[in-house]
């Protein structure tokens, strides 16, 4: 059988998501439609919470480097109102931007947490997040950029109170849906968004119970 590449993957999940922007497709389907495709490419890398932080990206001068001059040659051509909406007041601050904590990225897929080989990295600047790039492991081994982030987001991350906790995070295509957070030797699941209450990060779950709200 042939192989479905990361980038079939992404065009299937592009699909998917816009059958379910119309209404035409259950959120709790989603998981189950993908499972085969994504199985074929992270066959090995099911893991369960208790092994979340042997996914570590260690920020090197070169990643560093790879990423920030992507970041610089995609937003250079912006125009200066454009860059103000990421707090951007000075065109020079695009040559000197920094990596954040790298944030690895997970789906679930068969009630397990699969590793996407992908890692939200907050943007920063003076201590101030701008927005969020996502860097993808590739198979060759190297890196590269291969997303770009809203900064309210990148923000909300970097306020919360338990940042420094953060050992994962949960995406459904685009969207990041949950934090993951090791409290107390506890991992807590941490809703990104509440679209009722229009709140960053105030709903917590356990494993269990994201897994029921899914199924709903």
């Amino acid at each position: 059988m042939k192989r479905i590449t990361n980038y079939e993957l992404r065009i299937t999940g592009c699909f998917l998501t816009v059958l379910r922007s119309y209404g035409l497709l259950s959120f709790s389907l989603l998981p189950l439609l993908l499972s085969p495709l994504y199985a074929q490419v992270n066959e090995k890398n099911i893991l369960t919470p208790d092994f979340l932080q042997k996914n570590e990206l260690i920020v090197t001068p070169e990643l560093e480097e790879i990423v920030v001059s992507e970041i610089y040659s995609h937003y250079i051509d912006y125009s200066d109102e454009d860059l103000s909406k990421y707090g951007i007041k000075n065109r020079t601050q695009l040559e000197n931007l920094q990596l954040g904590k790298p944030i690895p990225e997970y789906w679930i897929i068969d009630d397990n947490l699969i590793f996407r080989g992908e890692w939200l990295v907050p943007m920063m600047f003076d201590g101030e997040p701008f927005l969020r790039a996502k860097v993808k492991l590739k198979d060759n081994g190297q890196y590269n950029l291969v997303g770009y982030g809203a900064r309210s987001m990148a923000k909300a991350i970097h306020n919360y109170e338990y940042k420094d906790l953060i050992i994962g995070s949960i995406s459904f295509f685009f969207a990041v849906d949950y934090l993951i957070i090791r409290k107390e030797n506890k991992d807590i699941f941490v809703q990104m968004y509440d679209y009722t209450t229009r709140e960053y990060l105030k709903n917590e779950y356990n494993f269990s119970e994201v897994l029921n709200l899914l199924k709903k």
